[in-house]
Parts: structure tokens; C-alpha cells; sequence
């Protein structure tokens, strides 16, 4: 499997170490070329060639922001079969997205539920990610050779409103649904 990450940070280089630990090659891409050398040092992977065939899958870890013009940059070059991000938020990105024209089969929006203090690929590390959830919210036109789960047909239940996990082979992290409990505050009926 092929993995290209855009944004070497405390987040992509964490991605890119994680995957290379589980045989994957990675090939790594920075607006900062510093930042990109650092991640390729630690091991994270390669730089990302200028021609190269199409990755399996393209990780976006930048800025919530840049995202859609990342995702539509690396569209245009072709970079990869399907896309995800990594961004805390999902409106800002998705809507930039769908307003750029962006191939919004292809993408499936991401936020891992994890992080630390520090910053930048030197704080990188492959554990990272073990044991945390990584929301993954495919859109109703994200394919299925994207991943495997879709948002339900059924409209207003709890359920379509549940993020869902996908990560290709070898890596998946897993994400349950958080407990639900009942208030015990006074007077209060509803769950929290």
C-alpha cells in the first residue's frame, strides 16, 4: 500500500511513522521543505516524487483552512485513489471543498481524537494514534472504493448523525460510540 501525507506536523509525521511501522510506504510532502526533510529523517517516509503513479490513499494534515485547496491541488496532480483529512473540523473544509469543485467522491473527511502539547514532526510519534478514535464522515457521494461505510438512508436518527471509522488495511484504528448516560442533576431528563 501507498500513503502520501501532505503536512509533515505533529499529525502527519504521526500518521507517516505509524504507517511505515506497519509496511506501508509513505511518501511525505511540506509546503515547508525543512519540515518534510525532518519527517523523512525520522523515517517517516519518502518525499513525494514529482511524477509518481496514484497512492492508494493521500492524507491531508494541514490547517482546517487549507484543506480544500490542498485536496483540490492534489486532485488536479492525480496524487491519489481517495483522500482524507485530518482537520479538527468538517463544515469549513467540506463546504470549500464542494465550492472549489473538488471530487467529493473521493474524499472522506477525517479528524483523529488525538494530539499533543508540542508541535511539528519532531514531536512525532508512532503511537500516537493506538487506541484512540478517528472519526471518518464520508459525505452521501463518497464512493464506496473509499471506504466501506456510507451515511444511512434513514434521515433524523441518532445513527446518521454517528461518525464512522474507515482506515484501509493494515492500519484501522477503532471508534465506538460514547457511553450515554442520564443526568443526575436535579430536575434534568436529559442525557448528557
Amino acid at each position: 500500500m501507498r500513503i502520501a501525507v501532505i503536512g509533515t506536523g505533529l499529525i502527519g509525521t504521526s500518521v507517516a511513522l505509524a504507517l511505515r511501522e506497519h509496511g506501508a510506504g509513505v511518501w511525505l510532502a511540506d509546503e515547508d521543505p525543512e519540515a518534510a526533510r525532518l519527517a523523512a529523517n525520522l523515517g517517516a517516509g519518502e518525499p513525494l516524487p514529482d511524477q509518481s503513479p496514484p497512492a492508494d490513499v493521500a492524507v491531508i494534515a494541514v490547517p482546517p483552512s487549507a484543506v480544500a485547496a490542498t485536496l483540490a491541488a492534489a486532485q488536479a496532480r492525480r496524487l491519489a485513489a481517495c483522500y482524507t483529512d485530518v482537520a479538527s473540523v468538517k463544515q469549513l473544509p467540506v463546504t470549500q471543498a464542494r465550492s472549489l469543485g473538488c471530487d467529493m467522491t473521493s474524499y472522506v473527511p477525517g479528524h483523529p481524537l488525538a494530539g499533543r502539547e508540542k508541535h511539528g514532526p519532531a514531536a512525532a510519534r508512532a503511537d500516537l494514534f493506538l487506541g484512540r478514535t478517528w472519526a471518518l464522515c464520508p459525505a452521501a457521494e463518497t464512493s464506496e472504493r473509499c471506504g466501506p461505510m456510507r451515511p444511512p438512508t434513514t434521515t433524523g436518527s441518532r445513527s446518521s448523525r454517528t461518525p464512522r471509522t474507515w482506515w484501509p488495511r493494515p492500519w484501522r484504528p477503532a471508534w465506538r460510540p460514547p457511553r450515554r448516560r442520564r443526568s443526575t442533576w436535579p430536575g434534568r431528563g436529559c442525557a448528557t
